[in-house]
């Protein structure tokens, strides 16, 4: 008469990386532990740091995988390749980040007037390089607001 035996999980995985290391295949292991591939691989890439455990980042929701990158200063286009979404996802997921970040104001801005970005930022990379101070700044829409006022005279 056989003996059957009755493993727990931690059994079966200490049965599984002893008959890896004894150089037994899959199949042969799938078949003497009553165990599938699919665990037999998690197993294999635990036991050499293949594998995260849980894989809690694969779990996670697209938003928060998009939010952790984003919290790396990833761009835009890299989280869109590295989680293979759309250009329009990857926005809107960008404009709840900064509502979360307390950057409402930009996202306003940002669909108020997403047309002008362009125009925006190369006006921002004007101010950056040429050092323009805040005061020039106020300066400069005074003089903007003076004129219109002449032009209406």
């Amino acid at each position: 008469m056989l003996a059957v035996m009755i493993l727990n999980e931690q059994d079966k995985e200490a049965l599984v990386i002893d008959l890896l290391n004894r150089g037994h295949t899959a199949r042969q292991i799938a078949k003497q532990v009553h165990i599938s591939f699919t665990d037999i691989t998690k197993i294999k890439r635990k036991v050499t740091g293949e594998y995260v455990e849980d894989n809690k980042e694969k779990t996670k929701s697209m938003a928060s995988q998009c939010f952790r990158m984003f919290l790396e200063n990833k761009s835009l286009v890299d989280v869109a390749i590295a989680l293979d979404i759309p250009t329009e996802q990857v926005i809107s997921i960008y404009k709840d980040y900064l509502t979360l970040q307390r950057m409402s104001k930009i996202v306003s801005i940002l669909n108020k007037h997403s047309g002008s970005i362009p125009a925006f930022m190369t006006w921002f990379e004007y101010i950056e390089k040429n050092n323009v101070k805040v005061k020039d700044i106020k300066n400069a829409i005074d003089y903007i607001k003076d004129m219109q006022s002449f032009h209406q005279q």
